[in-house]
């Protein structure tokens, strides 16, 4: 052999070298290419399967908390109802003892269904009605004095439980029957 036929067999082989790792290569790509389709069809997948689920949890949100506005309304409706016969009828124990012992929201259930603005006008409410439950009740006993502090504190009272009533009437809470005609 000579030295032209070695370099033409080296040139030969280089080139068939050449192609076949052109060819591994080039599959590599195809395989790469659909791997990549793969992994974004995955992906995809995963972020409307992301959306569903984030839909899901925003709909219970948003059911949990109509729930909530209907019971938080119900209960300050029944307070308002007895206020405002105190305020009518004169005090009197029998109408004080009606008054229910507490709000039922709890501060996690506030901070997590309800707006800044309504989560203040709901907390008024609750701190006025403590603070006259207290006030105004030993051991779970009315025990008051007739007096123009004890007016005034009521007037407060029906005031700042009317608007929570008010707020949710307000909002389109229209599966509760809410009567304020007599205000």
């Amino acid at each position: 052999m000579t030295f032209d036929n070695i370099e033409s067999c080296a040139v030969i082989a280089g080139a068939i070298t050449t192609a076949v790792f052109s060819f591994l290569i080039w599959r590599a790509n195809i395989q790469s290419a659909k791997a990549a389709k793969g992994a974004a069809d995955a992906a995809n997948e995963s972020a409307q399967v992301s959306k569903m689920i984030f839909e899901s949890q925003e709909e219970l949100k948003k059911n949990v908390r109509d729930q909530l506005k209907r019971d938080i309304l119900t209960q300050f409706q029944k307070i308002e109802k007895q206020v405002r016969t105190l305020k009518d009828s004169g005090i009197t124990s029998e109408v004080m003892n009606k008054l229910p012992v507490s709000i039922n929201i709890t501060n996690h259930e506030l901070g997590t269904y309800f707006e800044t603005s309504e989560r203040k006008v709901i907390h008024q409410a609750m701190s006025k009605y403590e603070e006259y439950i207290k006030r105004y009740f030993v051991e779970g006993i009315p025990k008051f004095i007739e007096n123009e502090e004890l007016t005034k504190d009521t007037q407060d009272l029906h005031d700042k439980v009317f608007n929570v009533i008010l707020l949710f009437i307000e909002t389109h809470v229209a599966t509760v029957e809410v009567n304020i005609s007599d205000h």
